[in-house]
Formats: structure tokens, C-alpha cells, sequence
């Protein structure tokens, strides 16, 4: 509980930086409204609950063993986020973009939770972060995850 309650304040300020999952999450609510908001809301906080078992399966050890997958994982996110936003960018002048063939909502959650788990800066946060908040003789995989739950739930409230 102490871990959480310390977690809590560092992973508000997290989510209310912007960045790549606040984007989507803005540009679906744009594009699909109220509705696609939502869903683009929960594809992103499935996406850092995603990046939370990761880290609680041992991911930040297998970086830690393996620098250069670690450089891979960030290059290949970074290279993925630029190609969405150059997607995003060639469909702005599309009948897709001005919502005229979409339902609202369709299509928001995907690309809110693709855009989640390949943001480097995700992956970033949950590898460093989230095992900061482990205490002495708590099982470090349960504390994660439920970290992690309490991080998806603040991005997703």
C-alpha cells in the first residue's frame, strides 16, 4: 500500500505530460468524438498495462543482460511513431480524417493501443520506474502489476 500511495503522484504527473498516447487520444476524440475518445482511452491504458506484466515477467532484467535489444526496442518504436505520424499527416486531407465514412469510435482503440506499446518513451517509464516502487519483502511481479494497474487507471480516468 505504502508503494502505491508514493507511485500515485509520480505516475499523475506522468500521464498529464504529453506526449505520443495523449496525441492519439486527441486526435481520435477529433476524428470519432466522445466515443472514439474513449476507446482510444482504454487502447492506451491496456498498452501501459501491457509494457507493466512485461516488466513484471522480467523484461527490464532481459535489457538489463541485453543492451542491444534494448537500442532495437527504441529504435524500431521510434521508427514505428514516425511512421504513424506521417500516416496520420497523408490521410489529413483524406474523407477518413473529416469523419465522414467512420462511425464514432470505430477504429479508435487499435491504433491508441498500438501507439502505447510501441512508444519507447512507455517502455522507458515502466522499465525504470515502475521497479522503483517495489519495497523491501514485496513480490516484486504482484507489486508491478498492480502498479501498472494503477497507472492504466489514472491514464485512463
Amino acid at each position: 500500500m505504502e508503494s502505491l500511495i508514493a507511485f500515485l503522484p509520480v505516475v499523475t504527473v506522468l500521464v498529464l505530460v504529453p506526449g505520443a498516447n495523449n496525441l492519439v487520444v486527441i486526435r481520435e476524440t477529433i476524428a470519432a468524438g466522445p466515443r472514439g475518445g474513449r476507446l482510444a482511452t482504454a487502447g492506451t491504458s491496456l498498452g501501459i498495462l501491457v509494457w507493466a506484466l512485461a516488466v513484471a515477467a522480467g523484461l527490464g532484467v532481459l535489457l538489463q543482460a541485453n543492451p542491444r535489444v534494448w537500442v532495437a526496442l527504441q529504435l524500431v518504436g521510434g521508427a514505428a511513431l514516425v511512421g504513424l505520424g506521417v500516416q496520420s499527416v497523408l490521410r489529413s486531407g483524406t474523407a477518413r480524417s473529416r469523419n465522414t465514412d467512420r462511425r464514432p469510435g470505430a477504429g479508435s482503440f487499435v491504433p491508441a493501443l498500438l501507439t502505447a506499446l510501441i512508444n519507447p518513451r512507455a517502455g522507458i517509464v515502466a522499465v525504470s520506474l515502475l521497479p522503483q516502487f517495489v519495497g523491501p519483502g514485496q513480490d516484486p511481479a504482484a507489486t508491478t502489476v498492480a502498479l501498472g494497474l494503477a497507472w492504466a487507471s489514472v491514464a485512463g480516468s
